[in-house]
């Protein structure tokens, strides 16, 4: 769709490849050739059905499985995540750079920081939000070196900051350059390179500092 893909290459700065490779998807007004064309189950035809259209959508995976659908409007700023009652708590969405023997993990805010991180060959895990789950916080201890990189506010980073001390060990707090919101927004509207990226993370002082 031109709108979606002007969205995702233009405003959002991302490679086609990237948005392959992430298996980006957006959703349509008309849902029936969509739901024709697919085999699901009745669970996942109620979250397209219930789906807002001229969304992009994000794909979570999780061990090679379709987890969860999230979106973000290509018109805008609104996010949307399936109900509870039909798709269960709101899932983390890692990158396609992400591995369980991944050396280190950003963690960011938002899935447009985790996609452009994969533009930067970095691993990185967005929380969906603000709050991280006990649940994915153990699980990510099992990466060497952990970095809290989400949104640059003064809520964020308290948050981050709040993050990194339950996460300690190994655990860092980069910091974005001043007047820079996000990770996307370096990307796309100053065009930080993976060396800007990698040099910022390096730079990130250890949570205990």
């Amino acid at each position: 769709t031109p709108a979606a893909l002007s969205y995702v290459t233009g405003k959002r700065g991302w490679q086609l490849t990237t948005i392959k490779t992430a298996r980006l998807g957006f959703m349509p007004q008309d849902k029936r050739q969509l739901l024709a064309d697919l085999n699901l189950s009745d669970n996942w035809r109620t979250v397209i059905q219930k789906f807002p259209s001229n969304m992009i959508v994000y794909v979570h995976m999780a061990k090679g499985r379709l987890t969860y659908l999230s979106g973000r409007s290509i018109e805008g700023k609104k996010h949307y995540n399936p109900s509870r009652e039909i798709s269960g708590e709101r899932q983390p969405y890692y990158n396609h750079q992400y591995s369980q023997q991944a050396e280190q993990v950003v963690i960011v805010e938002g899935q447009g920081d985790a996609m452009t991180f994969a533009e930067w060959n970095i691993p990185a895990v967005a929380i969906n939000g603000m709050q991280a789950a006990d649940e994915l916080l153990n699980q990510l201890r099992v990466h060497p070196r952990l970095f809290v990189a989400l949104d640059n506010t003064d809520e964020a980073n308290a948050k981050s900051r709040a993050i990194a001390l339950s996460l300690g060990g190994e655990t860092y707090l980069p910091k974005f350059p001043p007047g820079v919101k996000d990770a996307n927004e370096w990307f796309s509207q100053h065009q930080a390179s993976s060396d800007d990226a990698l040099s910022m993370l390096n730079k990130a002082e250890n949570w205990l500092t």
